[in-house]
């Protein structure tokens, strides 16, 4: 009786184990377990995490990252936005945002405690979200010194009924057309982001809504 009971045990917890996904460590020098951050969510599958090691992450694969429509989480591994910092270094010579949320990406996939800087491109310049039932959970970021030139959305742009949740970020010094920190725009659907606890200071938009352009 106790051998089956053990057994049942140990079963239990390795099918625990295995649900709760894996946790892979990434580091801007390439040295983690992957060499980029797109490299992890290639590999990656729903449940899993991505934790960046504080520093900055730059280059091919460390910006444009698309999340691919999988449930996974990217998050800093200290937590802190301003120790994990994803450098775009874009320009209108070289166009590059930091993530794209473009393909129904539900409330499972998730961006947690980064800094997302200089990314330069049209329709969302630190972050794209669109299309139907996207809807990312993103807590705890920084948005800073981004720019959509001509277009929508510095920091974040959301369109075609993307849904996202942003909550505690920071937008500061980003810089757009329309919406130089956030826009949102119906396109062919509604965008409707819920946005909670965040703050907007020092974004630019050279038509209408600085901050915030709905």
């Amino acid at each position: 009786m106790w051998r089956t009971l053990l057994l049942l045990t140990l079963l239990s917890v390795c099918l625990a184990g295995t649900s709760s996904g894996w946790t892979y460590l990434i580091r801007p020098d390439g040295s983690g377990d992957f060499p980029n951050i797109q490299a992890a969510v290639t590999a990656a599958h729903a449940g899993d995490i991505i934790e960046l090691a504080d520093g900055t992450f730059t280059g091919n694969g460390n910006r444009d990252v698309s999340y691919l429509g999988k449930g996974i989480t990217i998050r800093s591994r200290s937590g802190d936005p301003t120790r994990c910092v994803i450098d775009c270094e874009g320009s209108a010579q070289g166009s590059h945002r930091g993530f794209l949320f473009t393909h129904s990406e539900g409330s499972s996939a998730a961006l947690e405690g980064v800094t997302v800087a200089r990314a330069y491109s049209i329709w969302g310049g630190g972050i794209h979200c669109m299309g139907p039932t996207v809807s990312p959970r993103i807590t705890n970021c920084i948005f800073t010194g981004n720019a959509s030139p001509g277009s929508e959305g510095g920091g974040i742009c959301t369109e075609s009924d993307a849904f996202p949740l942003i909550t505690n970020c920071v937008f500061y010094g980003n810089s757009a057309a329309c919406g130089g920190g956030l826009s949102v725009t119906n396109g062919m659907g509604t965008a409707g982001p819920t946005v909670v606890g965040c703050t907007f200071y020092d974004n630019y938009a050279s038509s209408d809504g600085g901050g915030v352009r709905l």
